[in-house]
C-alpha cells in the first residue's frame, strides 16, 4: 500500500512539476556509447545523459550503480525485481516476458565492421559469400544474432564488448563484425582503431532501444516515465541528447 501511494504521489508531482524525488534502481551495461566508465571512475554515455535529462526536467530520481552488470544479469534482475528500470534494451519475446517495455528511447542500425583492406559489403547475401566458413562476430546477447543466422550466416557471439571483437578482427580471428552503429562509431573515433578498421556503408536493420521496467513496479510509475519522455521528445530536448551520439 505504501509503495502504491508513493508511486501515485510521484506521478502527481511529475505532472504538476513539483520536485518530489522518485528513487528508481537501475543498472549499467558496459557498452560503448550507451555507458562508458571514465578514468576517474565516473560514468558517461547516451544513457547517462538521458537519465541526467530526466532528473533535470522531471521529479524522477535514479539510484545509479557503481559498476557494470552483464546484460543477461540485468534482464534477470528486472525479472526478479532486483532492479526497477533499465535504459536502452532491444525488444524480443524472451525479454517481453521478463519486463515491461515502456517507451522507445532511440534507434540503432546494424553495420558491418572489418579490417580496412576488406572489400565493400552491400548485402547479407554478399556477406555470407565473402565470410564463407569464418563466423561473423557479434556480441553476447545481441538480437542481431537471429537475423544473421536466419540468413545462413554463421556467427560468433563469444565477445562481451565491442573492443574484444575489434581486437579479434585485427588478430585475424574473424573477417567481419556486425553490431550497432553508435557503439562501433564511438570506439573507432577514440583513435586506437582509426585507419585500421572500417565501417561499411550498408546498414542491415534498424531497431529501437527501449526504457523497460520490472513487472512488479507500480504501473503509475511507468506511465509517468512514458509521459515525461514523450514531453521531452516533443520539446526537442530528448533528440538533442541523442543527436550528440549519432555520426551517420
Amino acid at each position: 500500500m505504501k509503495a502504491r501511494l508513493f508511486a501515485a504521489m510521484a506521478l502527481l508531482c511529475v505532472c504538476a512539476g513539483f520536485s518530489q524525488p522518485v528513487p528508481l534502481r537501475t543498472r549499467y551495461q558496459d557498452t560503448a556509447s550507451k555507458v562508458i566508465k571514465n578514468h576517474d571512475g565516473s560514468f558517461a554515455g547516451i544513457c547517462v545523459d538521458l537519465i541526467d535529462l530526466l532528473e533535470a526536467r522531471t521529479a524522477f530520481r535514479f539510484e545509479r550503480p557503481e559498476s557494470f552488470t552483464p546484460l543477461r544479469r540485468i534482464v534477470d534482475a528486472l525479472r526478479t525485481n532486483e532492479t526497477d528500470v533499465y535504459f536502452a534494451l532491444l525488444r524480443n519475446s524472451e525479454r517481453e516476458r521478463a519486463c515491461v517495455f515502456v517507451e522507445p528511447l532511440y534507434s540503432v542500425r546494424y553495420v558491418i565492421v572489418s579490417r580496412a583492406d576488406e572489400e565493400d559489403i552491400a548485402s547479407t547475401e554478399r556477406l555470407r559469400e565473402v565470410a564463407g566458413d569464418n563466423p561473423v562476430l557479434t556480441l553476447a546477447g545481441s538480437t542481431i544474432l537471429d537475423f544473421l543466422e536466419s540468413r545462413g550466416i554463421a556467427c560468433d557471439d563469444g565477445a562481451g564488448t565491442v573492443t574484444q571483437n575489434f581486437d579479434k578482427l585485427l588478430a585475424n580471428r574473424g573477417r567481419f563484425m556486425v553490431y550497432q552503429d553508435m557503439a562501433v562509431d564511438h570506439e573507432i573515433r577514440k583513435g586506437r582503431y582509426e585507419g585500421r578498421l572500417r565501417v561499411h556503408p550498408v546498414a542491415f536493420a534498424e531497431e529501437p532501444l527501449w526504457l523497460v521496467c520490472s513487472r512488479r513496479l507500480d504501473p503509475s510509475v511507468a506511465d509517468g516515465l512514458r509521459a515525461s519522455i514523450k514531453r521531452l521528445k516533443a520539446t526537442g530536448e530528448w533528440d538533442a541528447v541523442v543527436g550528440r551520439y549519432r555520426v551517420r
